[in-house]
Parts: C-alpha cells; structure tokens; sequence
C-alpha cells in the first residue's frame, strides 16, 4: 500500500522485485517503461487505462494500470 514516485526505468525494475505491484504510469512515459521491461526480460501487461483532464496543468492525459500478473475475467470473483 506504498505509493512511489518513480521513473519509467524504475517502475519496470520495480516490478521485477514486485510482481504483485500495480504500476500506473502517464503515457507519455510508455515507451520508455517497455525498452526498460524488455531489457529485463520481464513481461508486463496493462490491465486497464483511463483518459481525463489535469487540471492544473491544462492538459489532457491517458493512464495506464500495468502489472506482472496477467489478469482476464476468469480469473476475477464475481
């Protein structure tokens, strides 16, 4: 239930010592997570994305919840 601040690079490492964690990052950070990922040979998967507004900053943004467990709806309860 630790929030981190980290950088593409140290999300995708984070996930090889975590894989239980759930990383959300802008997309504008994307490319720079999967050359990490893929470096460590570590599969990720998104799990979900969201679009909105940052207010403050007065622009539009896309999030995405990635993982190292893949997840589907069989694997969901209820």
């Amino acid at each position: 239930e630790d929030v981190l601040l980290l950088t593409a690079e140290e999300a995708a490492l984070l996930l090889t010592e975590a894989p239980e964690a759930v990383i959300i990052l802008e997309s504008r950070h994307f490319d720079k997570f999967k050359a990490a990922s893929l470096r460590l040979k570590k599969p990720t998967y998104k799990i979900s994305q969201v679009k909105g507004f940052n207010i403050p900053k007065g622009q539009f943004i896309e999030l995405f919840f990635i993982s190292a467990i893949k997840f589907d709806d069989k694997s969901r309860n209820g």
